[in-house]
């Protein structure tokens, strides 16, 4: 199956740029991290980055993050998105369509691939300013753990 999974375009005050871009980094770096035996890889193609595990055939481990929004995507990039899923094994794959997502056709031009709106339908994304969090009420205690 290859989806598309459509962003909320609720972000509030974020920059929702900033938003696809952390996400990207983020889970870049924890591929990176990953055990090499899971065969995890990423890839950038004209601004989006490709999540590659094609060990596992879900869309959740294979997909692309950002295409259109940093720069607008083109028919080659959508191309090049589904030769890379393929060229690595991957079965199932995911594109993110984030509201921003430039040129406004992108959708359509993902419908007329063949790609289909994912069982999963929309996307959270949890966004915190860079303030100090409140600190709690609680009576919860955190003590260190002695052997008895």
């Amino acid at each position: 199956m290859i989806g598309i999974v459509p962003t909320d375009a609720r972000m509030g005050t974020a920059d929702p740029h900033a938003v696809e871009a952390i996400e990207a980094v983020a889970w870049a770096d924890l591929y990176a991290a990953a055990a090499p035996t899971l065969g995890f890889s990423t890839t950038q193609v004209e601004g989006a980055t490709l999540l590659l595990a094609p060990a596992i055939p879900q869309g959740f481990f294979n997909r692309a993050i950002g295409l259109g929004v940093h720069q607008p995507a083109s028919e080659a990039s959508l191309n090049a998105v589904g030769a890379a899923f393929r060229e690595a094994g991957s079965r199932s794959w995911w594109v993110h369509l984030a509201p921003m997502a430039r040129p406004a056709a992108l959708g359509e031009w993902l419908h007329a691939r063949g790609y289909t709106l994912a069982a999963r339908r929309s996307w959270a994304k949890m966004l915190r300013g860079t303030e100090s969090p409140p600190d709690p009420d609680t009576r919860l205690e955190v003590r260190r753990a002695v052997p008895v």
